[in-house]
């Protein structure tokens, strides 16, 4: 499968130890020894280990023979683990067909297994409050039993009997169910490429109750068009919602391409985006300020040129501090936020903003390019080669699936995890402080520091030879520290470590 809509016809067609940490005293005579790169992190310190080139290959993750198929799905799940979703027959010679979750070094799980799995791709993941995966696809079936394009699992994979969605999604084309999203009471918000779900006439995207019937108060109605479809479903705290792919309707309101949902359905007056033709949006990503990025195949944005890649406000007016010249040669299929902002994207384009970039790019938060991430050749090989699903660790590490055969020149076929960029880890402010000299000569310290964290204090007559004159246990209030190898001493200088 593609998300790649002017390649195909509509909608698409089927295809076969703990870091250290380093503190630096505020005393002109307090050095700090700085055991990994420093940050300054907002009052305080944090610090960063080195990876490597952040776009290089992960060593660490070792998929043997990985997908022999499609992957169209990442999910990392918050104990390391990691959940693919495709056309996938099998992985790395274990038979799980459609979905296999991975230990995090890459080995499958085998306590995680599907069965007979579905018989067609599942484009997309989610989950319910008790844990059990809701899974979309083009699928008619599950582990041999009837299940149109929606199908609910149990935690170990195997088909959940309860959840039964009924003749589920149908159209008068080739029915798909591309995107979905849980809300907090378990309903489940559906997008693709249909026009009824159940009997219910109901094109592109729909609700349905936590057990699989269609929920009738959902007040989202799209009209049907030629070449209509919602790609993505993003779902916000407190259960509004997005709704992005190829459309210029929603509710009897114009709306083209992206739309904001209250969690009912209605349509949120405050976000009025203006796109121009040919106007799809294939993925998009939600900023913790309410900055959406979007990505797809769009040449203008509220009269500006934009190509193929913007960033909206929260009101859905351009946002113009987002510059990124040229844009995109070609759409971009998924599109990630790190912790720091930064947007990864993945797709098929080969340059962003003139600049070589073989399917995947990173962008730093003013849109330009971010140079240190270099995929060297980036993503190659395969019928047609592209990014198709992307997702960022919490360590950083950059998950990345599509058609490909090789990265930068190195086989991986069809997956493989970058190194990324480690997330800087805030530390507690640390302050190592002269007291002044005591009447007996020696000089008195007050260590401020993480309590139960044990700091090594090392002083100096010379700033080059240095040696080690206590340790100190950091507590809730400043340590007083009391340097017994000082009396007599003209002057001193301290420094302060921790492993």
């Amino acid at each position: 499968m593609r998300r790649q809509l002017d390649r195909l016809p509509k909608p698409f067609t089927p295809a076969g130890s703990p870091s250290p940490r380093a503190g630096r005293g505020t005393h002109p005579t307090a050095l700090g020894r700085l055991l990994l790169s420093l940050f300054l992190v907002g009052s305080g310190l944090g610090v960063v280990a080195s990876s490597g080139p952040p776009a290089g290959l992960d060593p660490s993750f070792d998929m043997g023979a990985g997908p022999d198929d499609l992957v169209e799905k990442i999910v990392v799940l918050p104990d390391g683990r990691i959940l693919l979703g495709g056309y996938f027959r099998q992985f790395n010679g274990v038979v799980r067909p459609g979905i296999v979750r991975l230990l995090a070094d890459g080995r499958v799980d085998t306590s995680f297994d599907p069965g007979p799995g579905p018989d067609a791709g599942i484009y997309d993941i989610a989950f319910q409050s008790n844990g059990k995966l809701i899974v979309v696809g083009d699928f008619t079936s599950f582990a041999g039993q009837p299940r149109s394009h929606i199908a609910r699992l149990e935690t170990n994979g195997a088909l959940d009997l309860s959840f039964d969605a009924g003749p589920g999604v149908s159209s008068w084309d080739y029915p798909v169910v591309i995107s979905t999203a849980v809300q907090s009471d378990d309903k489940i918000v559906i997008g693709g490429f249909f026009t009824s779900v159940g009997i219910s006439p109901l094109s592109y995207v729909a609700r349905l109750l936590k057990d699989g019937a269609v929920d009738g108060s959902f007040k989202l109605r799209l009209p049907e068009g030629s070449f209509d479809g919602v790609m993505s479903v993003i779902k916000l705290p407190g259960d509004s919602f997005y709704i992005a792919g190829q459309f210029t309707t929603v509710n009897n309101t114009a709306r083209t391409a992206i739309a904001r949902l209250q969690p009912d359905g209605s349509l949120d007056g405050g976000f009025v985006p203006n796109l121009a033709a040919p106007r799809t949006l294939v993925s998009a990503a939600v900023q913790a300020d309410g900055k959406v990025v979007i990505a797809g195949r769009f040449s203008s944005v509220d009269g500006q040129s934009r190509t193929n890649v913007a960033r909206l406000q929260a009101d859905g007016k351009l946002d113009a501090t987002f510059q990124p010249g040229s844009g995109l040669d070609d759409q971009a299929t998924a599109v990630v936020l790190q912790p720091d902002g930064k947007a990864i994207m993945g797709g098929f384009f080969t340059t962003y903003n003139g600049v070589a970039r073989s399917r995947i790019a990173r962008l730093n938060l003013d849109g330009s390019l971010d140079t240190s991430f270099d995929p060297g050749t980036g993503i190659s090989g395969g019928a047609d080669p592209g990014v198709l699903a992307l997702a960022v660790q919490p360590d950083g590490k950059v998950l990345v699936a599509g058609d490909f055969t090789h990265y930068n020149g190195t086989e991986r076929k069809g997956l493989l995890r970058l190194r990324g960029s480690p997330p800087v880890i805030p530390a507690k402010p640390f302050r190592l402080e002269v007291g002044g000299r005591r009447p007996d000569g020696k000089f008195e310290l007050r260590v401020a520091g993480e309590a139960g964290r044990l700091y090594t204090v090392e002083g100096s007559a010379n700033l080059r030879d240095w040696g080690t004159v206590g340790q100190v246990t950091g507590g809730a209030q400043p340590v007083v520290f009391v340097d017994d190898t000082a009396a007599g001493l003209p002057q001193r200088s301290y420094r302060a470590w921790t492993p």
